[in-house]
């Protein structure tokens, strides 16, 4: 059974694991002639913030920002042909990344991991 990858799905929280791991997904994507989604997460704490609505802003404005870094890491323009997209959704991190997956049909996730040497630093 042959098994296409037509839409790849890369949820960040715009840390340097994240920043490695977009080449790959990028990469991946190129080879398959896949679409590619970022995705970042707010939290729902905002919610009680006096200012929610200004807070919420900044906080897309900011993911905006963050994201147009992170693809300019992409080295040299081969990833040009590539069709990106990027979404930023309030809630919690798990159950917002479990409603794009399903959403919008994600054949692939790929996501920047520390690893378990990451926690020899705690």
């Amino acid at each position: 059974m042959a098994y296409s990858i037509n839409h790849i799905f890369f949820p960040t929280d715009f840390s340097k694991n994240a920043e490695r791991a977009l080449p790959f997904a990028a990469e991946i994507a190129l080879k398959t002639d896949a679409k590619l989604t970022l995705f970042h997460a707010t939290q729902e704490t905002m919610d009680i913030a006096p200012d929610f609505e200004k807070t919420r802003d900044q906080v897309i404005d900011d993911s905006s920002s963050n994201f147009d870094k992170l693809l300019n890491s992409l080295e040299g323009d081969r990833f040009d042909s590539l069709e990106i997209s990027t979404v930023v959704q309030d809630g919690q991190t798990v159950t917002a990344l479990l409603s794009q997956v399903d959403e919008r049909s994600i054949d692939l996730i790929v996501m920047g991991t520390k690893g378990v040497t990451g926690d020899r630093n705690v």
